[in-house]
């Protein structure tokens, strides 16, 4: 088991950002946010959504993070 894990430590440090074009690395950092916010405003229709069936609440910008 040793071996194994040594070889895998090896094989990890030959994997180090350095190898990895900038341009890569910045794409898929904004894929990243932009999939984060997208899921942030859907979230926060949905809660207004629900609100707003349920309680018949008024939607405000607040509500649906606008």
């Amino acid at each position: 088991m040793p071996t194994v894990w040594r070889r895998g430590v090896h094989y990890f440090e030959g994997l180090k950002a350095a190898n990895i074009p900038n341009e890569l690395i910045e794409k898929g950092q904004s894929r990243v946010i932009d999939s984060s916010l997208i899921l942030i405003h859907e979230r926060a229709k949905l809660k207004a959504e629900l609100l707003c069936v349920s309680e018949g609440v008024v939607a405000s910008a607040s509500l649906i993070g606008v």
